[in-house]
């Protein structure tokens, strides 16, 4: 009979032990399930604070748009690989290095392209890298840089962060940064370049000549011109002397000068 009681008290403890071990583990389900609701709520570390550095025409608006930074990333998940990708994207940014400051910071140093050349487009102008990627507008006051590129307008609009998407420009400008670095005088004097459906045109700021180069702006037609107006000038042309416009046609493998009227 004390064997029988010993039995059922047993099986009684272990009940009790079952049903407290059950309660136990619903207890745990669902404090668990409350922690990860509540956690989607907020975020790991959020990204609170962004410094950047560099940039000076690119706004800070739509850099920190490009790298998809808010509130509600985490600096912990946040890809600066991915961010970097993105930024590189737009034509006007040359380089950039992203660090991450724990707890929330971020520092960004953008690397822009230099403002070299002035575009005329219709009534609006625009600074041109050297490579020839719009990279915004001039702003009313600002001092130009010579020469100015005038396109005709016959060309497609221009989105700011691309190329101008003008072959003749684009090699024209090539061409001129290899003579500014090798005929810095002679680079010096050009004001204008009018490129339009028959070619380009190039305008000097003494204005004693109008030379029309074709559809072709190498750098050896460039070097061609340099070498002719060096000729011109050492044998004293009346235009020259008279400050009276020469219009030189380099369009053809040899040079036609005119005097203009």
């Amino acid at each position: 009979m004390i064997e029988e009681y010993r039995n059922s008290e047993t099986r009684s403890k272990r009940i009790v032990r079952l049903i407290l071990g059950l309660s136990i583990g619903m207890l745990v389900v669902l404090l668990a399930v409350k922690l990860i609701s509540g956690m989607e709520k907020k975020v790991l570390l959020p990204i609170r604070c962004v410094q950047l550095y560099g940039n000076t025409y690119i706004a800070s608006r739509d850099i920190l748009k490009m790298m998809h930074v808010d509130t509600d990333r985490s600096i912990v998940f946040f890809s600066s690989k991915a961010a970097k990708v993105q930024l590189l994207s737009d034509g006007r940014i040359s380089g950039v290095e992203i660090v991450k400051i724990f707890p929330d910071t971020l520092k960004v140093y953008v690397g822009e392209k230099h403002k070299q050349f002035v575009l005329f487009f219709g009534e609006d102008a625009y600074w041109l890298s050297g490579d020839g990627t719009v990279l915004t507008r001039v702003e009313a006051g600002e001092e130009l840089l010579f020469p100015i590129i005038r396109l005709s307008a016959i060309h497609d609009d221009i989105n700011i962060g691309k190329g101008v998407g003008n072959f003749m420009v684009e090699h024209a400008l090539g061409s001129l940064n290899e003579v500014r670095q090798e005929h810095p005088d002679f680079f010096q004097r050009v004001h204008t370049l009018l490129v339009d459906e028959k070619g380009i045109s190039v305008r000097f700021n003494d204005n004693d000549y109008t030379v029309y180069l074709g559809s072709d702006a190498s750098k050896a037609r460039f070097e061609k011109l340099r070498a002719l107006l060096f000729v011109l000038e050492k044998n004293g042309i009346e235009g020259v002397e008279a400050h009276e416009p020469l219009a030189i046609d380099l369009s053809f493998s040899h040079a036609a000068v005119d005097r203009g009227e």
